[in-house]
């Protein structure tokens, strides 16, 4: 094979390798349809027959949150706690050392280091965890979660001025926890602080604060707190821009976390303005779901849920508030790409005396910088795209809770129902997830 033959076999197999980019955005699909339909063990068969592959290495901690989500949402608390347990471990574990990320995102891409859990994903963990402890009516563990929750946002609000600093939801799902556990104090504060993140956080967060009803006699009454998982989160793909090489000096140029690069300093005496680069950066792609509105039935009482939780909104906020950060790792890659492969168009053509043979390596250098280039589309995915809650007050006694989902035009999509004892003074809590 002469040289030129094996400069494009290397391209070629640089293409080949990047075949497989869109398996992940599939998977996730076929998850999603698993959950949708109800068939949640379906569901986690598929994500434990990837936890060598998509969750290999750097992504376990994407594992613990998806399976426990699977579990929690299909009824296995105790096998979702575990889960989630060992997910706070590593979110925890990863906190300590994540000052050490910026060298390796700015050398290769932004996936070669572990994923950290974004903040409004963290503080959903103790949710997550808290109603596993509820619903096999472990108060006391319920409570800790709860505490975690409150002191993380708390720890956000500390360090935030402004953005995702806060997570109302969390906040007023723990005030409701320290009610249950008898600490009234504490859920005062929660629920004052939940009031004022959803205000304060309105302009990215449409959701208002629940305002719900509770009855004069509520000590005689039993409380059900109905839990409303609906939809799917969207997803992260990946997308690809052209950059003109002085706009690229620009963005790098004005961050300090890429100025003190030597590359990027050589990138500029070495005088490649006018070039244009290719760079990837991550989008958000719904997934659509038809249910809109829900209800739960006792007797003859009727109560429809409200939006308490919009997790598309509040990741999309995520989203822009990384993007700066991105950006700015995704053209100093650029730059450092558009060096390396000029030395190596040069030298080679000095070796070879040969034109060709020189474009060639170039090409070789660029399609391997394109084929490390990627977006990083990491995410916790099973997540719904918003929660809705309801609390219905119900005399003491056994219960059947009839759920009743229904879609934009009004049609009963889907019914489940559970079967509950409550006493005068009890509050118990359900949850259902629908994907439709």
């Amino acid at each position: 094979m002469t040289g030129k033959s094996r400069i494009l076999a290397a391209i070629i197999a640089v293409g080949v390798a990047c075949g497989g980019c869109g398996s992940t955005h599939n998977y996730r699909l076929k998850v999603n349809r698993e959950m949708a339909n109800g068939n949640f063990t379906a569901a986690a068969a598929k994500i434990e027959a990837e936890r060598r592959g998509i969750y290999n290495g750097r992504n376990s901690l994407l594992f613990h949150l998806d399976m426990g989500t699977v579990q929690h949402d299909g009824g296995l608390p105790a096998e979702s706690d575990v889960n989630f347990s060992r997910a706070q471990e590593i979110i925890d574990e990863l906190f300590t050392t994540s000052i050490s990320r910026a060298a390796a995102t700015v050398a290769v891409n932004d996936m070669t280091t572990a994923y950290q859990a974004r903040d409004y994903e963290r503080a959903l963990t103790y949710i997550y965890r808290a109603l596993n402890f509820l619903v096999r009516n472990n108060i006391e563990g319920a409570m800790v979660e709860a505490r975690k929750a409150v002191f993380f946002l708390d720890y956000l609000r500390r360090t935030k001025s402004d953005g995702i600093n806060d997570d109302p939801f969390v906040q007023f799902f723990a005030s409701l926890i320290f009610e249950t556990g008898g600490n009234l104090s504490s859920a005062r504060i929660a629920r004052t602080n939940a009031l004022a993140a959803y205000e304060r956080m309105s302009s990215f967060f449409p959701v208002s604060a629940p305002d719900f009803a509770v009855p004069q006699d509520a000590a005689k009454l039993g409380e059900i707190v109905f839990v409303h998982y609906n939809g799917h989160i969207p997803l992260l793909t990946s997308r690809t821009m052209q950059v003109a090489w002085n706009d690229a000096w620009l963005s790098v140029h004005a961050t300090d976390e890429v100025r003190q690069n030597p590359s990027v300093q050589n990138a500029v005496i070495a005088g490649f303005v006018g070039n244009a680069v290719t760079v990837a950066y991550p989008v958000f792609t719904p997934v659509p779901f038809d249910i809109r509105r829900s209800w739960i039935r006792a007797g003859a009482a009727s109560q429809e849920t409200v939006l308490v939780h919009d997790l598309s909104a509040m990741s999309a906020q995520d989203l822009k508030e990384r993007m700066p950060g991105i950006i700015t790792r995704m053209v100093a890659r650029a730059v450092i790409r558009q060096i390396a492969s000029s030395a190596a168009k040069s030298a080679t053509r000095q070796a070879t005396d040969n034109d060709g043979i020189g474009m060639l390596a170039g090409m070789l250098v660029t399609g391997v910088g394109a084929a490390m280039e990627r977006a990083d589309t990491r995410m916790w995915f099973t997540l719904p795209a918003e929660i809705r809650m309801s609390r219905m007050f119900v005399p003491p006694g056994k219960h059947t809770v009839t759920f009743q989902a229904r879609d934009a035009r009004g049609n009963v999509v889907e019914v489940k129902d559970f079967e509950v004892e409550i006493s005068a003074g009890q509050r118990v809590y359900l949850h259902h997830r629908t994907g439709r």
